[in-house]
């Protein structure tokens, strides 16, 4: 964006960006004011499960090994099990995958004029 160097490396740099980009690329800020807003509200849950033991690969491993070993848990149908307990908030997730596969392809679109 050839923009000012020296201002680059100040605390504020993220802001003179942002407000560059504003001023004079105005499909980009669009383009990225669009994505932030779609993944914003998925943040926190982002958090809760990145930073939560509750949703460590326990779970897959105690999967992994109950179909490895052969062990006999009777009529289960462990590969449905698995698919039952980690599809959970599946659908939600599709559609934001969606969603957002969508922002980032117009946020290359609006980049790729600037850079050709």
């Amino acid at each position: 964006f050839r923009l000012d160097s020296a201002k680059l490396d100040k605390i504020a740099a993220n802001h003179f960006v942002a407000k560059a980009v504003a001023t004079d690329y105005a499909d980009l800020h669009r383009a990225l004011t669009e994505l932030s807003d779609a993944v914003a509200p998925h943040m926190q849950a982002r958090n809760s499960i990145a930073h939560s033991e509750a949703y460590s690969t326990q779970e897959l491993g105690l999967f992994t090994a109950v179909e490895s070993l052969n062990v006999e848990i009777g009529e289960i149908d462990i590969g449905l099990l698995m698919g039952q307990y980690f599809s959970k908030g599946g659908v939600g997730l599709a559609r934001l995958i969606t969603e957002v596969a969508s922002r980032v392809e117009a946020l290359l679109d609006a980049l790729a004029p600037i850079y050709e």
